[in-house]
């Protein structure tokens, strides 16, 4: 396993990227007082970007039905 180099094409993203993105700059976004939908603006500029990356709970957290906390401590 270790040893052996794997050479080939990379896998597929399981998950649409955009959806993911849109969905967690949303989120990401409700807790601000005002201008929410600027900030989600912004905040997706940052994901696709890849200026930041949030780990991975967040990302299958937010914007969902599931109660998550969006920081890590």
């Amino acid at each position: 396993m270790f040893g052996k180099r794997d050479t080939g094409p990379l896998p597929r993203p399981t998950v649409d990227q955009s959806v993911l993105g849109a969905r967690v700059g949303h989120a990401l976004a409700e807790v601000e007082p005002t201008r929410r939908a600027e900030w989600e603006n912004r905040f997706l500029d940052i994901l696709r970007g890849f200026q930041s990356l949030p780990g991975g709970r967040i990302q299958a957290g937010a914007g969902t039905d599931r109660e998550v906390p969006l920081f890590a401590s």
